[in-house]
């Protein structure tokens, strides 16, 4: 499985997506619900990249999606000569660029106003800056360009995001890539960068070593029907 890779803007590419491979052992009416993650909106000449979307495996039971196994979505490019490469998606639990942690949302940093959105993660929303002018500094708050959780549907930000919880561009400043842990932003006059969203895995489930660049995906092969 993998996290979609971000969209690129004319000046920068964005990142690749996490790829995440193993075995789950499943049991006879196991109901597995999987979203997967979308690559992220390329920018123009003046615009930046949108973050790709992470890729989530669940157990549904009954009542709650029990997460197996997430693969994190790459950080945009920014679209200023001085801004830097999206982020890949991360193999670890933590977003990159002010990226969330433990389950959480991204969110973005700086010194610029903008309205870029971060990755949502798997409990938690990505957030956006309110600019704050006398302390030059953002403070987090909702908005419509802003990675939604998994647990909260995972519709990417509006403008220019998609399934997976991927942070929209706007104007020149990227967004941030969906996964287990949401990828931030960073934002200022020299440039900006989109963060990775963070991977999960459990049990026979690893980091592969390898990157997707497009859209996520889920491969499945049944090896063995073990008899109760």
């Amino acid at each position: 499985m993998a996290g979609a890779s971000d969209g690129r803007s004319y000046l920068k590419g964005g990142g690749s997506g996490a790829v995440i491979s193993g075995t789950i052992r499943l049991v006879k009416g196991t109901k597995l619900r999987i979203l997967v993650g979308q690559r992220g909106m390329e920018g123009g000449r003046h615009t930046a990249g949108g973050g790709g979307g992470g890729t989530f495996v669940t157990r549904f039971n009954g009542q709650f999606n029990v997460l197996s196994a997430a693969a994190g979505g790459g950080g945009g490019g920014g679209s200023y000569f001085t801004s830097k490469v999206g982020d890949r998606g991360q193999v670890s639990e933590s977003g990159s660029v002010n990226g969330g942690l433990n389950g959480l949302g991204g969110k973005v940093n700086g010194t610029q106003t903008n309205y870029a959105g971060a990755g949502g993660g798997y409990a938690g929303n990505g957030t956006c800056c309110s600019f704050d002018n006398l302390r030059n500094t953002c403070a987090s708050c909702t908005c419509a360009q802003a990675g939604l959780s998994l647990l909260s549907g995972g519709l990417g930000g509006t403008t220019n995001g998609g399934f997976g919880g991927r942070g929209a561009a706007h104007g020149y400043f990227p967004g941030g890539g969906g996964g287990f842990s949401g990828g931030g932003v960073f934002v200022s006059s020299n440039g900006s960068k989109g963060g990775g969203g963070g991977s999960y895995y459990t049990g026979g489930m690893k980091p592969a070593n390898d990157t997707n660049d497009g859209d996520g995906y889920v491969f499945m092969k049944v090896q063995t029907c073990l008899k109760n």
